[in-house]
């Protein structure tokens, strides 16, 4: 089976055993390079030393992880805003304080789920309401069947 764009490698180093430059730490988590600066302009992921002439960023496992939890938390409805909130000073993650951001996520999507669930109940005895209505007579009639019927229960 081939391996998709954001499937999990496993984590390499380069020849040196010294970590992953830019490229390769992209290839391994399924972000891009421009998302990963942009991480570490955040503060989003720990601080990535840099090696060699070029001053090439050197990214460890720890990194990688820290991407992929980017990513997962994006994923999940959180924007890099928060993700920044949700760390340290140091560019560390805040482990109690995302545990308690998921948490209240999880409530939020739940809040949501029930408000949707209600205008979907909603919608389906509107329909059921004119499936009556179209089967009593003419479309015309529609407005004065409506006037007569009580409204919809919304408690």
């Amino acid at each position: 089976m081939p391996a998709t764009r954001h499937a999990r490698m496993p984590v390499r180093t380069d020849r040196n055993g010294d970590g992953l430059n830019i490229a390769q730490a992209s290839r391994a988590t399924g972000v891009s390079a421009k998302a990963i600066r942009e991480y570490e302009a955040l503060c989003l992921i720990p601080p990535v030393p840099r090696q060699g002439t070029g001053a090439y960023r050197v990214f460890s496992p720890a990194h990688l992880e820290a991407i992929r939890l980017i990513r997962r938390a994006q994923g999940l409805g959180f924007t890099l805003r928060e993700i920044r909130a949700l760390g340290r000073e140091d560019c560390s993650p805040d482990w109690p304080r995302i545990r308690a951001a998921a948490a209240d996520k999880r409530h939020t999507l739940e809040t949501e789920r029930q408000r949707l669930q209600a205008r979907q109940d909603a919608l389906d005895a509107f329909e059921r309401l004119l499936g009556e209505l179209l089967g009593e007579g003419d479309a015309h009639d529609v407005g004065a069947a409506l006037d007569r019927r009580p409204p919809p229960d919304r408690s």
